[in-house]
């Protein structure tokens, strides 16, 4: 009988029947009497008349349906319903916000964001560490301020950031509650042909950087004469099979994994990107274990390009490419030109090309325009067909 008269004051509240319905219990699989879900409570009639159109009410029937902006305050479901959980102080992580941009798509709470920031640099140290210790067995302890990139090395550094960007991947997912293809891609599918245009693209533009920084600055870049030998050779199939997965395994977890962790501690999306790209850079130049200024510089502005290029495209495709293609064609030009040996990298203070850096930051750049010119061309609307009636009466005259 109490039942009933709830049901008469939610309709003559101006609700609708199916609200009614979820209150009396149908939506359990129960025909009367109080719905028996986990902290759900049926609404007193007092409650129920200070209900107005459009505003929820204080039981727990507004929490568990979706709360302020939910089904029966709406008629639907927000589009982002584990968001409205979390902006309530709910316990789910957030799913992909479609609205939002790539790189700023994932929202999870700031004690799971931590724990991805800080992982991301540990696992990653922890996985070179683990596989570096064969190589040591081998070839014997390295200088860690002057590391020798032989062939053992460069396979070892692509193992060991393969498999860390394969935990952080699962770790993000696990903390975010969202599929993994999220950390790659925002509101479409990954593009593998989107990824072998920008692969060819950022090839041309790395390879003339390259070009011009060694006319115009050849003291710069530190090398020597031209000898191919087979060190040189076995460096250079080494550089083709690990360097890649090197490069892709660092965008994953420095602009798949940091970007959305960082921008996670704020709502508006200019500050999420922005502190998602400070944190994304300083990590980034952080792992890379150098002092030079230069190259530190080098290392925040190829960051920022990468995290820029995610918001244009909408995954790494474009980030992961050129990546690729910076890093391939770097290690084979130093093959080259190491004298068939090992090329050592210098980390020291008076170190590297120094302020040729610009060049190759402005290479960086150029990368960036190319992704925003195909991406726009992408969207732009095609031309459509001239009407039939117009062709014929153009045929007619």
């Amino acid at each position: 009988m109490r039942t009933q008269r709830l049901v008469e004051a939610l309709l003559a509240c101006g609700l609708t029947r199916s609200a009614a319905t979820i209150l009396r219990g149908t939506h359990d699989g129960q025909t009367d009497g109080p719905p028996s879900g986990r902290g759900f409570r049926l609404c007193s009639e007092p409650e129920v008349a200070k209900w107005s159109f459009g505003r929820m009410p204080p039981c727990g029937a507004a929490r568990r349906y979706g709360g302020v902006g939910g089904p029966m305050s709406s008629g639907a479901f927000p589009q982002d319903r584990s968001q409205s959980l979390q902006e309530q102080g709910g316990k789910k992580a957030s799913a992909p916000i479609s609205a939002r941009p790539f790189g700023v798509h994932i929202r999870m709470q700031r004690w799971k964001s931590l724990i991805v920031l800080i992982a991301v640099p540990v696992i990653l140290l922890v996985a070179q560490i683990v596989i570096f210790q064969f190589v040591t067995l081998i070839e014997g302890p390295a200088d860690p301020l002057k590391p020798a990139l032989t062939p053992l090395t460069i396979l070892a550094v692509g193992l060991s950031t393969g498999l860390a960007a394969l935990i952080i991947t699962a770790l993000t997912a696990r903390l975010a509650n969202v599929p993994w293809q999220s950390l790659f891609r925002h509101n479409r599918p990954f593009d593998w042909r989107r990824l072998r245009v920008y692969l060819l693209g950022a090839a041309v533009l790395v390879a003339i950087g390259g070009t011009v920084t060694r006319l115009v600055a050849p003291e710069s870049t530190g090398t020597g004469a031209i000898e191919i030998g087979t060190t040189t050779l076995l460096i250079i199939l080494l550089t083709l099979v690990a360097i890649p997965l090197q490069s892709a395994g660092e965008e994953v977890l420095f602009r798949g994994a940091v970007v959305p962790a960082a921008g996670s501690w704020f709502r508006g999306v200019r500050s999420a990107i922005a502190f998602g790209m400070i944190v994304s850079g300083v990590l980034f130049a952080l792992v890379h274990v150098s002092v030079q200024p230069w190259f530190v510089s080098y290392l925040l502005v190829f960051s920022a390009c990468t995290v820029v290029m995610g918001l244009i495209s909408g995954g790494l495709e474009a980030a992961i490419a050129f990546h690729v293609a910076n890093n391939v064609l770097a290690g084979i030009a130093n093959a080259v030109y190491s004298g068939n040996g090992a090329d050592v990298l210098e980390r020291g203070v008076d170190s590297g090309p120094g302020p040729a850096m610009i060049i190759l930051m402005l290479m960086n750049v150029a990368v960036v325009i190319m992704v925003w010119l195909i991406e726009r061309a992408k969207r732009s609307p095609k031309r459509s067909d001239p009407p039939a009636g117009g062709s014929d009466h153009q045929a007619a005259q």
